[in-house]
C-alpha cells in the first residue's frame, strides 16, 4: 500500500513542476472540519493545511487532530486537482505518519484487566482521497463542502502476565488497528 502512496506524490510532484513552468506560484492555507462514519463510531477530525499553488495542482503539508476511536495526530503530504475552468470541484489526496496521542480513557485499566501490566499506542499511517466542490468564492477565500473515504491505521502493544503451573511469564502482545471511514467535511480555504 506505501508504494502507491509514494507513486501518487510522484505524479503530483512532476504535474505540479510542469505547471509551474507556465504560471507563477501562489500559496494556499487551508482548514477542514470533518464527520468520520466507521464500523465503530462516528466522531471527528480537524485538519490544517497549507502549501503552493501550480496552476490547477495544489501540494502541500497538514497536520490535525483525529478523533475517531483513539485520538491520533496525522502528519500529512497533500495533493489536489482542480477541475474544470470554475475549478469549483477537486479532488485529492492525503497521505503520512499517524502520531499516537490516546486519552486516559483510551487505555485499558490495568485493575479491570487481569494480568495487564503496561499498554502503549504505536504510530501507525493515514491515508484519505475525496472529492471538494466550493459553494461560495469571494476574491481568495473558498467556502467547500465535499466527501471522501480515510484509513487510519495504529498498533496497540500491551503486556500481559501469565500464570500457569505455579510460574508466571510476561508476553508482549500486539493489537493492529486499521480503521476504515466515510468522511463528510466542509472547510475554509485562503
Amino acid at each position: 500500500m506505501k508504494p502507491v502512496y509514494l507513486l501518487i506524490v510522484i505524479v503530483c510532484m512532476t504535474a505540479g513542476r510542469t505547471a509551474a513552468q507556465k504560471n507563477k506560484p501562489g500559496y494556499f492555507v487551508e482548514s477542514k472540519l470533518t464527520m468520520l462514519n466507521g464500523d465503530n463510531a462516528i466522531s471527528s477530525q480537524i485538519l490544517l493545511s497549507g502549501g503552493i499553488q501550480l496552476s490547477r495542482w495544489d501540494l502541500g503539508l497538514g497536520a490535525g487532530i483525529d478523533f475517531y476511536q483513539v485520538r491520533t495526530v496525522p502528519l500529512i503530504l497533500k495533493g489536489q486537482y482542480h477541475l474544470g475552468k470554475s475549478k469549483k470541484w477537486t479532488i485529492w489526496s492525503n497521505a503520512g505518519l499517524n502520531i499516537a496521542w490516546a486519552t486516559d480513557k483510551q487505555f485499558d485499566d490495568p485493575a479491570w484487566i487481569w494480568g495487564v501490566t503496561r499498554q502503549h499506542f504505536n504510530n501507525g499511517w493515514i491515508g484519505e482521497g475525496g472529492v471538494n466542490y466550493t459553494l461560495v468564492r469571494q476574491q481568495n477565500t473558498d467556502l467547500f463542502i465535499g466527501a471522501g473515504y480515510s484509513v487510519k491505521t495504529i498498533n496497540d502493544q500491551y503486556d500481559e502476565l501469565i500464570y500457569f503451573s505455579g510460574s508466571s511469564k510476561v508476553i508482549t502482545r500486539n493489537i493492529d488497528y486499521k480503521f476504515s471511514r466515510l468522511s463528510l467535511y466542509f472547510g475554509v480555504r485562503f
